[in-house]
């Protein structure tokens, strides 16, 4: 029996049948050693330009959609004709008179109106604080606009006219009556014009205030302003002084609610000539 050791001493080093097979390993394309060959590389070109293609086709598309768009709007835009005009957010001011003011051009397409002078025109009503235009196809244009509110009536002997916070002075208009306190020692001539002193600025900084406190906006009914002591009202009940200075008016009015809350009722608001409330922390009063 032969050793197994001798088999492989006796093998042959480099039989004709070896040099065939490695003939023919020789021949195949080194290509397929990394897994590729032409077919998958033309097929991947392939591939490759159909999806560069549809790209094209896709973003050609995109393009006249847009275009198209703007065709259309650019045609809507210009089948627009103004014929009629529309307003809200008036109270104060009769809708007609704001479409009068506006002077808007009738049968005439938005871009060839000017919409700043309309809004300018409006805005030069007294009670207009603002005014904004839009257009409703396809024939309407719209004028929304805010108001000024009065937060006072100026009384001058036999004058009277109510202003705004900012002081702008606003007719006193049949059917909108106010219920605001009467505001005395200021010009209430000259309806559109605005009064810029700083004793107004007080009057107003207190005027504010009282709209934000509940109780003494029902209770102060006239108002005044002195050099000494600042603003001074009136109580609606008996028409007591009340005083409140200079400044920190929303502090001073927390004093008068907790007067006559506490105070008032225990002793009724007749008994009382004045009530200084300009000290913080303390009320003053003098009594009958």
């Amino acid at each position: 029996m032969s050793n197994i050791d001798d088999l492989f001493e006796n093998q042959p080093s480099g039989s004709s049948e070896n040099r065939k097979n490695e003939e023919k390993f020789d021949k195949i394309d080194p290509s397929i050693e990394d897994g590729t060959n032409q077919n998958d590389e033309k097929v991947d070109e392939s591939l490759q330009n159909d999806q560069r293609s549809i790209k094209g086709r896709y973003v050609l598309l995109a393009v006249l959609v847009v275009i198209g768009v703007v065709i259309i709007g650019y045609n809507a835009s210009k089948s627009v004709i103004i014929q009629k005009v529309t307003v809200d957010g008036e109270s104060f001011t009769n809708p007609q008179s704001i479409i009068r003011k506006a002077r808007v051009p009738l049968n005439m397409a938005p871009d060839s109106i000017d919409f700043l002078k309309i809004i300018h025109n409006v805005e030069r009503l007294p009670y207009i604080e603002q005014a904004y235009v839009r257009v409703i196809p396809p024939k309407t244009l719209h004028i929304h606009v805010t108001e000024r509110k009065p937060i006072a009536m100026l009384v001058n002997g036999s004058h009277k006219i109510y202003v705004d916070s900012c002081g702008v002075k606003l007719p006193i208009i049949e059917g909108k009556a106010e219920d605001v306190p009467l505001v005395y020692g200021f010009n209430a001539n000259n309806n559109g014009d605005t009064v810029k002193t700083k004793s107004f600025r007080e009057v107003s900084h207190f005027l504010t205030d009282v709209q934000k406190n509940k109780l003494a906006n029902l209770t102060i009914s006239e108002v005044t302003y002195t050099s000494k002591d600042g603003v001074v009202a009136l109580s609606q009940d008996n028409g007591v002084k009340l005083i409140f200075g200079k400044k920190d008016y929303n502090e001073r009015l927390t004093y008068w609610d907790a007067f006559y809350r506490q105070v008032v009722p225990q002793k009724g608001i007749d008994r009382f000539a004045y009530v200084d409330l300009r000290y913080k922390g303390q009320i003053v009063t003098h009594e009958l």
